[in-house]
């Protein structure tokens, strides 16, 4: 079960890693300070970052006919 689990959802996952770490990154980087909601903390970039880089690879997904 958990085997076809990671087969099935693997690059949702490594999306979402990748999100992530390019969402700290920009945090990082290019955050500012007071008035952004998305980016004024770096828990709420990383978070959205993962959310967009499981989206954008999910793009990448074959997809299954029954």
């Amino acid at each position: 079960m958990v085997k076809l689990f990671i087969a099935k959802y693997w690059l949702y996952a490594l999306g979402a890693v990748v999100g992530a770490v390019l969402g700290y990154i920009y945090w990082v980087n290019w955050a500012c300070d007071a008035g952004c909601p998305l980016t004024e903390t770096p828990t709420r970039t990383v978070l959205y970052g993962a959310v967009v880089g499981g989206l954008f690879f999910s793009i990448f997904t074959k997809k299954r006919n029954k």
